[in-house]
């Protein structure tokens, strides 16, 4: 497997958040519940939409929506299982078997609207996918969404792979360095496709889950490096919308 020579993105700042459900009526009439954050001080800080792995909106998904706004973003996680959540792979196959996708990709849309119209928020805004979420990410840059900034974290590209050109948005993948679900050639071919402005980071200590529940001390390093080259990537890529 090819390491990759990224280097360590700096620290970022920590800001105390506000966060809690909300709900969100989007043009299509569509009425879906999702999670949000966003730091207290401060009138403008660029926008993020979370999609969430298929586990739901559950509480690893939450923590990391209050770690992302705790880093300088205001974040929103819509819901796409409608309150749903499941914590064995059996519970979480069944939950794909009802899953929508063309539904859960207008909702992603229509989080990103919303940010746009938040007074918090400018015309800049990311999305950052994990697991599931990470395909959307994928699907966002490949089919031109108005998004400026993608981050696709242990996502599935093999979909994707020929569509993800210089025309698409910036995109960051991360993934870890022994992911046992994604084999090593499938982000050799990602790398080999991302160049320029786009990259592909495999993270030490780490498998397929970059926020693991009960986490070992080398897991907790690579889970905090995954949070830092995240928020260094937006910050860069969402300039026009710096936290002032």
């Amino acid at each position: 497997m090819m390491m990759n020579p990224t280097p360590l993105p700096p620290p970022y700042i920590q800001y105390h958040i506000r966060s809690g459900f909300l709900r969100i009526v989007g043009d299509s009439g569509d009425d879906f519940g999702a999670f949000s954050a966003r730091p207290m001080l401060g009138k403008h800080f660029p926008g993020v939409v979370l999609m969430h792995d298929w586990w739901g909106l559950n509480a690893n998904i939450r923590l990391l929506t209050d770690q992302l706004g705790q880093a300088g973003f205001v974040v929103v996680a819509p819901d796409l299982f409608d309150g749903q959540t499941a914590s064995t792979p059996q519970d979480a196959q069944a939950l794909m078997r009802q899953f929508d996708e063309a539904r859960a990709y207008k909702r992603m849309v229509e989080t990103m609207d919303v940010l746009r119209k938040n007074h918090s928020t400018g015309q800049k805004v990311g999305v950052v996918g994990v697991g599931l979420g990470g395909g959307f990410a994928f699907k966002a840059a490949a089919m031109r969404a108005n998004v400026q900034a993608v981050v696709a974290c242990s996502g599935f590209p093999q979909r994707w792979l020929g569509k993800l050109d210089d025309g698409s948005a910036p995109i960051l993948a991360l993934y870890g360095e022994s992911d046992p679900l994604i084999a090593p050639e499938v982000i050799d071919a990602l790398r080999a496709e991302l160049n320029g402005d786009n990259r592909v980071v495999e993270l030490p200590g780490l498998h397929h889950d970059l926020w693991p529940e009960d986490p070992t001390p080398a897991e907790s390093v690579g889970s905090l490096m995954a949070l830092r080259h995240i928020a260094h990537f937006f910050d860069t890529w969402l300039a026009d919308t710096k936290r002032r």
